[in-house]
């Protein structure tokens, strides 16, 4: 053989030899590396699009339209010349059913409490994996409201339960139309709301949420730092937590989830009406000829309201020669309300009655009483200087500080028309006016020494305050020239000193006699209430009668701490000859 060619070829073979170790070394240890970079940038997208999602729940049960997140499940490695790769990972998304457990009572426009009995709700978890082939294979979970990620039995918090807030809790019922989908493309996860857009100021309330086993212990940990250890039992058999509020605002909404690699999908799922509720006391002052706007709303099972419900019943059941059913809706409007226009007829007693038909269970109603009176009725006659947004004029109201230490035997010093041209104080607007106007849970409120005012709801809170000031409010109400021997006042409202369940909550109602404050009524309670406050004399001055809310105590420090607060949904005054 000649050697002089056989050389070449052993040169070529060893070349080709080193080649093809270097390309097993590379793809050996090499390409792993570089595809685990991938993947973890892949996770890092996943987690940013995830992330997302509680922010689109929260909008769909704000707004009512659908929401859309759309996340890449496919992690796609580049072509590396003649090296090997794997075919481009998929991403599992799981929905995993799970329980909240709702109890609350709540405080009712007409002073009574409604007990929410235990209900339970199914909701969904849901849990997205990627199903990468180099590196472990986190679990990114959704669940009431938080994105946790758990991997090698350990659980890193990615974004924090917006359910959950010491003052505000909105549960999310997430009901899943899938199982369990694997891809490899763009998903699209969409939120479409079915029952939203309420929400109820609770007294105390229990609920009860099961987590996924992977979360528990960050549950239990998050849980208890919100709303403190005291009020949050832990149950790691069961995986329940359960949380004990109280004075809270609670929102419960009720999505459907779908995942679809196309478009939008409709979903004509709706939820029929559970309860009817009083928009004011039930128990109403009218003058003859007085018209006046009554009104119900109708919620669902998670106290949402019912919109464009047709089925709710009106008559006047007793009285029909006292009042009369001017007008009333065709339906609920946006808010759930259903309205009615009364007239009043003759001086005695009716009543009017709403009623709620519901398609798969026995009916619900409520009731208003009213007392009609005449003026030149002699003694037991009245005058109902109730105020609405139609009677512009009949009420001013104003807001400020009061200084100094008051009680009931001590009452301030001021006279309205101090308190009316005092720098430090300020009126409402017309609009403004109109949110104390009906017990909507609208208020209309003041803190502290700063002009702050605003359309709010009970969860309202303000930082800034001033020394040794009570938040107060003066009602003028524009009466005429009237002689009267009594009046009565009934107030809907909220006040607290620093912090609710404080010894220092509450308000005090005072009427001036032209000279003085006079005590009418308090309350100590910094839950919603309604005071009726009764007092006898002739408390017209120059056609006005003038009604003082004194929140009950100072603000005490310069730090925030201790801010003095009123909140007024509604009020009433009823002046009787």
């Amino acid at each position: 053989m000649d050697s002089k060619a056989v050389s070449p070829l052993i040169g070529f073979v060893l070349l080709l030899a080193i080649i093809m170790g270097f390309i097993g070394i590379v793809q050996s240890r090499w390409v792993p590396e570089w595809n685990k970079a991938v993947e973890a940038e892949h996770l890092s997208k996943l987690e940013s699009e995830i992330s997302e999602i509680p922010k689109i729940m929260f909008i769909s049960a704000t707004t009512g339209k659908q929401g859309t997140v759309s996340i890449d499940a496919g992690c796609e490695y580049p072509s590396r010349g003649f090296l090997i790769n794997p075919p481009t990972a998929s991403t599992t998304v799981t929905a995993v059913p799970l329980r909240i457990e709702v109890e609350f009572n709540e405080t009712m426009p007409n002073g009574s409490i409604f007990h929410y009995s235990p209900v339970n709700f199914t909701t969904y978890a849901i849990v997205v994996q990627p199903n990468y082939f180099y590196t472990q294979r986190p679990k990114i979970i959704i669940e009431h409201s938080a994105i946790i990620e758990t991997s090698g039995g350990s659980a890193i918090n990615i974004s924090s339960p917006i359910s959950f807030a010491k003052n505000k809790v909105h549960l999310f019922i997430v009901n899943a139309t899938f199982g369990s989908i694997s891809a490899n493309r763009l998903l699209n996860l969409q939120f479409n709301p079915v029952s939203y857009g309420g929400d109820v100021f609770v007294k105390n309330a229990t609920i009860t949420v099961k987590v996924l086993n992977e979360a528990f212990d960050w549950w239990n940990k998050t849980l208890k730092d919100i709303f403190g250890a005291g009020n949050v039992t832990a149950d790691k058999n069961s995986k329940k937590i359960t949380i004990e509020l109280f004075n809270t605002t609670l929102s419960t909404s009720y999505l459907i989830a779908q995942v679809s690699s196309g478009g939008s999908v409709k979903v004509s799922e709706s939820v029929e009406p559970y309860r009817i509720v009083p928009l004011s006391n039930n128990t109403l002052s009218m003058l003859e000829s007085e018209q006046r706007e009554v009104s119900v709303k109708v919620l669902d099972i998670y106290s949402n309201p019912v919109r464009g419900y047709p089925y709710v019943g009106l008559s006047v059941v007793s009285g029909s020669d006292k009042c009369r059913i001017v007008s009333s809706s065709p339906q609920t409007d946006e808010e759930g309300k259903f309205k009615a226009t009364v007239e009043a007829l003759n001086a005695g007693n009716c009543k009017i009655e709403f009623l709620l038909y519901k398609i798969s269970s026995q009916y619900n109603k409520t009731t208003y009483s009213i007392t009609v009176s005449t003026l030149s009725g002699g003694s037991g006659g009245g005058f109902s200087a109730y105020f609405s947004p139609a009677a512009k004029g009949l009420i001013d109201i104003y807001h400020g500080p009061i200084d100094g230490f008051i009680n009931s035997s001590n009452p301030p010093v001021e006279t309205p028309s101090d308190l009316i041209n005092d720098a430090s104080w300020d009126q409402y607007s017309n609009d403004d006016v109109e949110l104390a106007a009906y017990n909507d849970g609208y208020y209309s409120w003041w803190t502290g020494y700063v002009n702050y005012l605003e359309e709010y709801r009970s969860n309202a809170k303000s930082t800034q305050s001033s020394q040794r000031n009570h938040a107060s409010q003066l009602f003028e109400f524009n009466v005429g020239d009237v002689q009267i021997n009594s009046l009565k006042v009934l107030w809907n409202g909220i006040a607290w000193l620093g912090g609710q369940n404080n010894r220092n909550d509450g308000v005090v109602l005072y009427v001036w006699n032209g000279s003085s404050w006079e005590y009418l009524c308090d309350t100590t309670s910094s839950s919603e209430v309604w005071l009726e406050c009764q007092k006898t004399g002739n408390f017209i001055n120059n056609g006005k009668a003038y009604i003082l809310i004194v929140q009950n105590h100072w603000t005490q420090t310069w730090s925030g701490n201790e801010d003095s607060y009123i909140y007024t949904d509604y009020i009433e005054l009823d002046l009787f000859t």
